[in-house]
């Protein structure tokens, strides 16, 4: 495989920088585009950080820093055009992501087979299943969809654990706060598997698919990241206390340290 070099680095995170600045400003500085800026950093060091506990050689961490990058270069343009995050309500962030580094040519100066591979990481990152897939192309995949997961999981247990009074319709997808948890979603976790996204009705349901996702991670470090910061447990504290809700984090805890081990 082609790979990406030091200097190559470099100058996409300069474009990524000239880019979502422009965005920014034409905004007015909107909190929801530094949000979406500031996690596309925090997911860079995330995915060195999973890239490093592999072992792999520095051409492949800069191949991953440059997925972590533009994962979601779509999201800029989206709230800009629609106000929403929210793919359902406007464009599927991830496949519109692609668009626009084909559209500005930015990955131009990389070998075909490189650039393929980020594509393939980007379109895919935030599909509820693995596509089929070079076992090289996977590996991209997997690295950036659980360091994209670390991330969120910092971003809504930081927003959970805030005064009611910022409540925030963009981070809650519009979801409503109500008391219940839909027998879908508890279906799914008890099947072992992630909640789809068609079975949310509210905001709890929306907590639980995020608790889930322990379901749908790949690497040690990441299993090991969402123990030692506590995820599971600052989610599971703003959620009903319910026998049901403890017997979820009972499976949901004993999944985890299973997988750490």
């Amino acid at each position: 495989m082609n790979t990406i070099t030091d200097e190559q680095v470099r100058s996409l995170t300069g474009w990524f920088d000239a880019y979502t600045t422009g965005i920014l400003e034409a905004e007015g500085g909107d909190e929801h585009i530094q949000l979406k800026i500031d996690h596309t950093r925090r997911v860079c060091d995330e995915i060195l950080m999973i890239g490093r506990s592999e072992r792999l050689d520095e051409a492949s961490l800069n191949l991953a820093y440059i997925i972590a990058l533009f994962h979601d270069i779509g999201r800029f343009d989206q709230f800009a055009a629609y106000r929403t995050f929210v793919d359902n309500d406007s464009v599927d962030h991830a496949a519109y992501g692609v668009t626009v580094l084909k559209k500005e040519h930015v990955l131009n100066e990389l070998g075909d087979e490189v650039r393929e591979t980020i594509f393939t990481a980007i379109e895919h990152h935030n599909k509820a299943y693995l596509p089929d897939e070079s076992d090289e192309n996977l590996l991209y995949l997997k690295l950036v969809r659980d360091a994209d997961k670390l991330d969120i999981y910092k971003v809504v247990t930081d927003y959970y654990g805030r005064s009611e009074a910022s409540e925030n319709k963009v981070i809650q997808l519009g979801l409503p706060d109500s008391e219940e948890i839909s027998p879908a979603v508890i279906n799914d976790i008890e099947e072992k598997h992630i909640v789809l996204s068609a079975h949310l009705q509210n905001l709890n349901d929306f907590k639980l698919l995020q608790a889930a996702w322990v379901f749908d991670c790949n690497f040690t470090a990441t299993y090991q990241a969402i123990r030692e910061r506590g995820y599971l447990g600052l989610i599971a504290s703003h959620l009903p206390k319910t026998e049901q809700v403890r017997g979820i984090f009972q499976s949901l805890d004993a999944y985890l340290e299973e997988r750490c081990d």
